[in-house]
């Protein structure tokens, strides 16, 4: 699968591991650059949905085409669909529950 990100900073913190350790902690940091490089290796959208740890969902609301994957604890890695089923977007990494 192709993996594009919003901005530099995604980008930046995808390949260089420090700074996603520097900007979301010792725990989340690494996740995020694994969950990218996890996604990397897929086929097809339809498969970020076959993998249970991912506990990948669709968001609601205001986030309508958008979904998230699960990181650590409350944190999420927010994707959105790209212009076809081998693209996704890393659109953040929050705690939207809190």
């Amino acid at each position: 699968m192709e993996v594009r990100f919003r901005n530099r900073q995604l980008q930046r913190c995808f390949e260089r591991e420090a700074l996603a350790i520097r900007r979301w902690g010792p725990d989340v940091g690494p996740r995020y650059v694994e969950r990218v490089n996890f996604m990397l290796g897929l086929e097809v959208w339809d498969d970020l949905f076959r993998f249970q740890f991912l506990g990948f969902h669709p968001l609601h609301h205001d986030r309508e085409g958008q979904y998230a994957a699960k990181l650590t604890g409350r944190w999420r890695l927010i994707v959105e669909a790209g212009d076809d089923e081998r693209t996704l977007w890393v659109v953040g990494v929050e705690d939207y529950h809190g």
